[in-house]
């Protein structure tokens, strides 16, 4: 349907699945239908590959859950770092972290996104969680922002190698949210702060992969390949 609402509503209806108009759109739509029911299953497959227990207890999600919260500070003039705002806050988004779980192959294209969406096959994938009022969401597909909406972008590797990741705007702007490091096995936060937009329309690509790899994407087009994955971001007015 062409009025479908847009992944991150359906992402966040999935946790509770309360009444209302949402629900009823989704019982009527097909498409709408679908997309729940596959995160559903993943959500099931996740937990039964690693129980939330042993989950809370990885290195880097016992680390997020234990960080100090941090004041937000300029970075460039069409972005500024912050933190997440409270323990709470962090406890949500690992919520939604163990109900999306880890990159398949395939996922369904979700309602009301753009076409372009890339996700990477195998050793690396990413995922960033947008918080808006309030509400935080994680999203592994293209995603729309708006003004003061945060994210923070997560990676999941299958291998330990060395990896560069960073947003590049449409305009030409690189904004490198970690270079050159080492990755660990797992999924993890790439950055402290979360990535905050001001009134400035803001498009273009989070893009993570090998150094050389997003050194030649740099100069040339972002596509994805074997040594680099990227994710869409869209600017939609308030």
């Amino acid at each position: 349907m062409s009025d479908c609402p847009n992944g991150l509503d359906l992402d966040e209806w999935s946790i509770e699945q309360p009444p209302g108009s949402l629900a009823d759109h989704i019982a009527g739509c097909e498409k709408c239908t679908a997309y729940i029911q596959r995160l559903a299953s993943e959500r099931a497959a996740f937990l039964t590959q690693e129980p939330p227990e042993a989950f809370v207890h990885r290195p880097a999600i016992a680390a997020e859950l234990n960080r100090p919260e941090v004041q937000k500070r300029p970075f460039w003039t069409r972005f500024t770092y912050g933190a997440l705002a409270s323990l709470a806050t962090a406890a949500i988004a690992l919520f939604v972290m163990l109900d999306r779980g880890k990159p398949t192959q395939e996922r369904l294209p979700l309602p009301g996104s753009t076409a372009d969406i890339i996700r990477m096959k195998g050793q690396l994938a990413l995922s960033v969680v947008l918080k808006r009022d309030g509400k935080q969401t994680r999203y592994h597909g293209a995603i729309q922002v708006r003004p003061r909406d945060e994210i923070r972008v997560e990676l999941t590797t299958s291998q330990e190698t060395s990896l560069t990741v960073g947003i590049r705007t449409d305009d030409g702007e690189w904004m490198p949210l970690r270079e050159g490091f080492q990755s660990a096995v797992g999924t993890g936060p790439v950055h402290d702060d979360a990535i905050v937009f001001d009134n400035t329309p803001t498009r273009g690509w989070i893009i993570a992969g090998t150094p050389d790899a997003v050194a030649s994407a740099l100069t040339g087009t972002i596509e994805d390949s074997d040594q680099l994955t990227r994710v869409r971001i869209e600017w939609m007015s308030e």
